[in-house]
């Protein structure tokens, strides 16, 4: 990888949206050797309020690890597309987001809408809508690999856990080869 990317993940309390984020930075430390800088927060709810994170992975010494301008938005809520849509990048920037979303695309920037939601309710786990999410991107544009990703997994889960959330990983690959 020989460029910097800022992806911003956002949506609900309880979508897994910062421990994707540590999976995709730990992901590209195995992966490349890369640096990265992961930030997370979330609103008063555990569940169901706002949640944020942030990844940034170069391959230069990361000096200022705050998004200012995002070349990936993953939006799993709507709250979270109105907000952060702004913040990605005018011409090269790509917005994917939950088709299901009461939101109407602004249209500012590439977008790509994915019915994530339905997919993790055939998966039966609806945990794994961020990485399913993830996984789509990375289909996109594979600046980190699947084999890391899945190592990177290996850090937090294990047995049945892991075959789950690395499945739903896969099932956001296959949905961005559809189209």
């Amino acid at each position: 990888m020989n460029r910097r990317w800022e992806i911003i993940l956002v949506g609900y309390g309880g979508q897994g949206l910062n421990l994707t984020g540590e999976i995709l930075a730990e992901a590209a430390i195995i992966d490349k050797d890369l640096n990265v800088a992961q930030n997370q927060s979330f609103g008063a709810q555990a569940r169901g309020g706002e949640s944020y994170a942030s990844v940034i992975i170069s391959p230069e010494e990361i000096l200022y690890p705050i998004i200012e301008e995002a070349d990936v938005l993953i939006a799993l809520s709507p709250q979270g597309y109105l907000n952060y849509e702004p913040r990605v990048k005018l011409k090269e920037g790509i917005i994917v987001f939950e088709k299901s979303l009461s939101v109407n695309p602004r249209k500012r920037v590439k977008e790509r809408g994915f019915s994530f939601k339905k997919a993790t309710e055939e998966l039966k786990y609806p945990r794994g809508v961020s990485l399913m999410a993830l996984g789509a991107v990375l289909e996109m544009f594979n600046f980190v690999s699947s084999e890391a990703i899945f190592k990177a997994l290996g850090k937090y889960f294990s047995g049945d856990l892991l075959e789950i959330n690395f499945k739903s990983f896969k099932w956001g690959q296959d949905l961005a080869k559809l189209g």
